[in-house]
């Protein structure tokens, strides 16, 4: 049983890393400097503020993924949350990482890398 629900999650995982944008179509519009100036985003996050969440994020479902190998299903529910903030905190990456300073960056790399460390976790048997 604790592996079948392991192998649910891997499977839900998996599926919320494979969405691209929650299958929505992108409106494509013609931009010009008028529309440019319109479509800047209402909401300004500081880059290093989205990166401390991501890292905050990874940490927190590091501990979700070991209470899941453990055979603690109590704690799908949060799992669920978490696969739903992850898109968020996805494109935030995307959306800044550009902007990221060498420390940053590797900061970036380190909480992935760690990230996908716990995933497969989930899937190795004990």
């Amino acid at each position: 049983m604790k592996k079948f629900v392991t192998l649910l999650f891997a499977g839900a995982l998996m599926i919320s890393f494979a969405a691209c944008n929650g299958g929505k179509k992108e409106e494509t519009k013609e931009v010009t400097p008028e529309t440019e100036l319109q479509a800047a985003p209402a909401e300004t996050v500081d880059p290093e503020k989205a990166l401390k969440d991501f890292e905050s994020y990874v940490e927190r479902y590091v501990e979700v993924i070991k209470k899941m190998k453990n055979g603690d299903t109590s704690i799908a529910g949060e799992y669920s949350k978490l696969t739903q903030q992850k898109q968020q905190l996805d494109a935030d990456m995307v959306r800044y990482e550009i902007d990221f300073d060498a420390a940053q960056k590797k900061r970036l790399e380190d909480a992935r890398t760690k990230l996908t460390d716990a995933i497969k976790m989930l899937s190795e048997k004990k």
